[in-house]
Order: structure tokens, then C-alpha cells, then sequence
């Protein structure tokens, strides 16, 4: 095989990786506990372990394809070093580094979003690359409305029934509200770039089903979110701009925009605005005071660990060991947090002073390096302004959620959209400030090649095949439980506890969710098989208890178990 044949088909795997990875938010396999997240990110982690060496061997081969200097890429490193730093000196340090299922938000998996990101940089440097990818990630979000539209039709279209707001493939309203926030600014990116009339009738009809989905989410993070993406735009642009009549048009359509959101919410009590979605998003009296609760947490959390925090992922230990009884007065659910719902203050608690520099970085060099390409004239002013628009979006909504798996997705989209379009490659010009030596070119390593797939393949199988299928065999064992299938409900949930998974915790819950719920129903009993049915449960406990004594939920679940089991344990 001669050299270019080689460095064709590692092109063709790593485009794999880059394309398949934007499909990450429209996989779900229902087969798994948190099918709308687990199913997602497993999906994600297998495709890059499986594509990510053939980017190793590529970059080897061909120095143009290393990742490039930047300084947004060098403020993301320092961002992961941070990450590090706060799971090394987690106060439980495997959760930061696997983090839970229903989450799915370790340092494990992140650092797959990073190896992302350095391929899609690497590969994908001019306009012409990324309008195909950009048009590619709108058709698949155009998917994602017709689901969620389907679903506000169809409620029971997905696995769970879904209420008034809909989440679509995400499920969770919040995470669709967001990941449209992205799809409407890169819709107007291509608008702008591209001037070709049937390609502007198709990102007006996007643009719709956009819309739609954002609003059937009525998510109000999301809004404000929108608003201040929208407001930095018209400001930036009207800023910049050397036409004065622009400039005024510019500000009038903003305060127009502003004035009309006022007009609605003067009227947020009015039939027609109460029988709308408007209602929720001009409706904000909702109780905060949980919030309130988690963010003064959060804070403490800080003052008591403010170099690295707490640990990444771990603000449900914080929560529980500052635990505030107020939080009783507003039902059972808001007594357990794993997230302050407040990007900044998460970090902060979680990863302390350094991660909190190092996350502000980030978004400093994004407005930075949007600043410095206008005015090079690598891109234009509307670019350069939906480019420092759309992290203000992201930003602002992220003061009152947190990331999510659609989010990330999105996020390291824009993130990898910045480094290129801010180099003078983006429009075919050499960018004399951050001029790389390439280096030397090498032959194919074949063997090399070899090896690393040959560890990949062992941890894609360990870290990724395994808990997916620990977590198919429980769900598969709690159906046939629920069916009175005793000896293959018992063959499934030993199955899932034979198999290694760095998140246990959701099985345990599963188990002892089913046994205590037969039990508090007064039907255990009736299984010819119960006592080997507790015995699991209270094993898989057991183990939980010990590998994370820190995280009081399988502490709770494990006292109800004993509890509820005593009765029929003392005949």
C-alpha cells in the first residue's frame, strides 16, 4: 500500500469520528438505565476510541494535520489540566474520573470531547470544509425538531410520556432549549456565508423547525440565553460598523426586540399569553428559593476547598455534607442536588480557583480571537459577531442549568468552528503570526498502528462495551422481575453484577428499588426466589457502600432495603 493509499483511509476513519460524533444527541437505545444519556455518550466513547488512533497515525504521517497553535485550544488544555488537578484531589476521586450514568459528566469521558475537538481542528480548517460540516449538524438538528414536534403531537412517540414541554431525543426540555440556541446561530452563520437563493430557503424552513422545537421547550434559561446571544450581536455589530444607517437599524431592531418581549410580559396574566408557551417564559416567579439553597452551598463549598475544589463531578457530596433543611419545605425532590444549576458556581465549588481561571480563559480567548480575525479580515463583521454572540448564548443559559450531553456536543462544535475560522487557512491566507514548522514526514507505522488499537479495543470492550451491557441486563432484569420470570430476572441481575462497571450506583438502585417496592407492597413474598433476589440487592449495595462511602443516596436506599426487608427476614 503505497503512502497516500494510507493516509486516504486514515482521512476517511478520522471523518468518521468527526461526522459520527455530531450523532451522538440523536442516539437512543432504550435497552439501558438513562437511555436519553448513557445510550449517548457510550456511543460517543466508542466511536472516538475507535477513530482517534487512526488521527495518532495520520498526524504522524502528515505534519499538517497536527492540532494547530491557538490560543483558545491552549486555553482548553489548561482548562483539562485544571480538570485533572480537581480529580486527583477529589474528595472522591473515581467518581470524578468515571462520573455516575445518569450524568455521564467525568473527566473519562470529557477528554473524549477533547480528542474531538483536536480532530475536527485539525482536519477541518477552511469554509468550504465547515460549511459541510455546518449544514450537515443543521440537518441533523432539523431531525431533532421533527422529533420533539412529533412528540408534542404523540406524547407517548419516545419512551417515556412526555408533558406539556418536550424534550424530544434529549428528553429533558432544558437540554432541547439549548441545543437550539446553537442550531439558530449557526443557521445564521450559513445564511451570511452563503448566498446561493435555494440554500437560503432551506435555512429559512431550519430556521422554523428551530424555532418551534425552542419553544415547545419553554425552557427560560434557554430564553434569556437566546436574548443575550441576540443583544451581544446587534451591540457588537452596531459597535463595529462603519455604515451609521446599519448602525441604527442594528439598535432599532434590538430595542424593538426588546420592547416586544416587555409588551408580553406587561400581559404575562392575560388569557392569550397564559394559553401560549409565552406563559412560562414570562412567568419566572416559579420558586427560586431551592436555587438560592444549592448556590449558597456551592459557595461555602468554595470558601472550604478554593484551590481545586471539591473534585469534578462531585457537588452532590458537597450538597449532602452542607445539607440545608430548608430544602424539606419544597417537596422530597428538591432535597438531593448533584449540580448547583449555576455553571460558575460549579465550577467553582467543583474545581476551584484554578478551574474557574482557567474555564474564564476559555471564554476570553473565544472573544478575543473573534475580535482579532475580523480585524486581520479573515472573517467579516457579521461572522465575527455570530462567533462572540453564540458563547454569550451558551454562557448566560448556563447560569441557570448545566452542561448536559447535547450541550457538550455543541459547545466543542463552536469551540473547534473558532479555532478555524480565526487562522488565516479558514480563507485560504498563511497566518504570519502563528506560523507552525511542520516538520518531518513519516511512512505509515502499521505496527504502531497496531498496538494502540489493540489497547484501544481493551478499553473501548472495559470502559464502554461492559457498562452498557451491566446496565442492558439490569433493565432486562427488572422486566422480567416485574413479569414474575424469577430464574431469568435472577440469571439477568447476576449477569449485570458479574460484569465490571465504574457505575454500579444505578444498578444497586435498580435491584433495591424493585425488591423494596414489592416489599412495601406486601407481594415479596409471593416470589418463590425472594430471598436470592435480596441477597442480590443487598450485595450490590453492599459493594456501592464501599467503593463510594462518601455519596449518601446508596446509603438511603440500603437503610430503606434493611427496613422494608425486616418484616419478612424476622418470620
Amino acid at each position: 500500500m503505497n503512502r497516500q493509499t494510507s493516509v486516504s483511509i486514515l482521512k476517511a476513519i478520522v471523518f468518521i469520528g468527526i461526522y459520527g460524533g455530531l450523532l451522538m444527541p440523536l442516539v437512543f437505545i432504550p435497552v439501558v438505565i438513562f437511555p436519553f444519556v448513557f445510550s449517548k455518550l457510550i456511543f460517543f466513547q466508542i466511536l472516538i476510541g475507535l477513530t482517534f488512533p487512526a488521527y495518532l497515525a495520520l498526524a504522524w504521517m502528515e505534519p499538517a494535520y497536527r492540532p494547530k497553535k491557538h490560543l483558545l485550544y491552549f486555553a482548553i488544555l489548561a482548562y483539562f489540566v485544571a480538570l485533572a488537578l480537581s480529580t486527583i484531589f477529589s474528595v472522591a476521586p473515581m467518581r470524578s474520573w468515571w462520573g455516575n450514568q445518569e450524568r455521564m459528566n467525568g473527566l473519562f469521558t470529557l477528554l473524549h470531547f477533547l480528542a474531538w475537538l483536536t480532530m475536527t481542528t485539525s482536519l477541518v480548517t477552511r469554509w468550504e470544509q465547515w460549511r459541510k460540516l455546518l449544514n450537515y449538524q443543521v440537518g441533523l438538528a432539523v431531525f431533532m425538531a421533527l422529533v420533539a414536534i412529533l412528540q408534542r403531537v404523540y406524547p407517548n412517540l419516545l419512551l417515556f410520556p412526555a408533558g406539556v414541554r418536550v424534550g424530544g431525543l434529549l428528553d429533558n426540555p432544558i437540554y432541547m432549549g439549548a441545543y437550539q440556541i446553537f442550531t439558530l446561530f449557526f443557521l445564521a452563520l450559513l445564511a451570511i456565508k452563503d448566498q446561493r437563493h435555494a440554500m437560503r430557503i432551506w435555512y429559512g424552513a431550519a430556521t422554523v423547525f428551530a424555532l418551534i422545537a425552542f419553544f415547545l421547550a419553554q425552557s427560560r434559561g434557554a430564553l434569556l440565553g437566546l436574548g443575550a446571544g441576540f443583544a451581544s450581536f446587534m451591540v457588537y455589530y452596531a459597535l463595529f460598523t462603519k455604515n451609521r444607517r446599519v448602525r441604527a437599524t442594528v439598535l432599532g431592531l434590538l430595542a424593538l426586540a426588546i420592547a416586544g418581549y416587555g409588551l408580553a410580559f406587561a400581559f404575562r396574566d392575560t388569557a392569550f399569553i397564559r394559553s401560549t408557551p409565552l406563559s412560562r417564559l414570562t412567568h419566572f416567579e416559579m420558586s427560586v428559593s431551592t436555587r438560592f439553597i444549592a448556590w449558597h452551598i456551592a459557595w461555602d463549598g468554595f470558601k472550604e476547598r478554593p484551590l481545586t475544589g471539591w473534585g469534578f463531578d462531585t457537588f452532590h457530596i458537597l450538597f449532602n455534607q452542607k445539607y440545608n433543611p430548608q430544602s424539606l419545605r419544597f417537596g422530597q425532590y428538591e432535597t438531593w442536588f448533584d449540580r448547583s444549576h449555576n455553571t460558575i458556581l460549579d465550577v467553582l465549588s467543583m474545581t476551584g480557583l484554578l478551574g474557574f481561571i482557567a474555564f474564564a480563559g476559555i471564554f476570553i480567548t473565544l472573544f478575543f480571537t473573534s475580535w482579532r480575525a475580523f480585524k486581520k479580515g479573515w472573517i467579516d463583521l457579521p461572522v465575527s459577531a455570530v462567533l462572540v454572540a453564540l458563547p454569550v448564548a451558551y454562557f448566560v443559559q448556563n447560569l441557570f442549568v448545566f452542561d448536559h450531553p447535547a450541550a457538550f456536543s455543541m459547545s466543542y462544535l463552536l469551540f473547534a468552528l473558532v479555532i478555524s475560522s480565526t487562522r488565516g487557512e479558514f480563507v485560504g491566507r498563511k497566518d504570519s503570526d502563528e506560523e507552525v514548522h511542520l516538520g518531518a514526514k513519516h511512512d505509515a507505522p502499521w505496527v504502531s498502528l497496531g498496538v494502540v488499537y489493540l489497547l484501544a479495543f481493551v478499553l473501548v470492550w472495559n470502559a464502554s462495551v461492559q457498562p452498557f451491557q451491566a446496565s442492558r441486563f439490569a433493565i432486562l432484569g427488572s422486566q422480567a422481575f416485574a413479569s414474575r420470570r424469577e430464574d431469568v430476572a435472577y440469571d439477568l441481575y447476576r449477569k449485570s453484577l458479574d460484569l465490571w462497571t465504574p457505575y454500579r450506583d444505578e444498578l444497586s438502585f435498580l435491584t433495591g428499588r424493585d425488591i423494596i417496592t414489592l416489599s412495601a407492597q406486601g407481594t415479596l413474598n409471593k416470589y418463590k426466589r425472594w430471598k436470592d433476589f435480596y441477597q442480590i440487592a443487598k450485595e450490590a449495595s453492599e459493594e456501592e457502600l464501599s467503593r463510594h462511602p462518601k455519596n449518601t443516596h446508596p446509603q438511603f436506599l440500603y437503610s430503606r432495603l434493611l427496613h422494608e426487608m425486616a418484616p419478612l427476614l424476622s418470620i
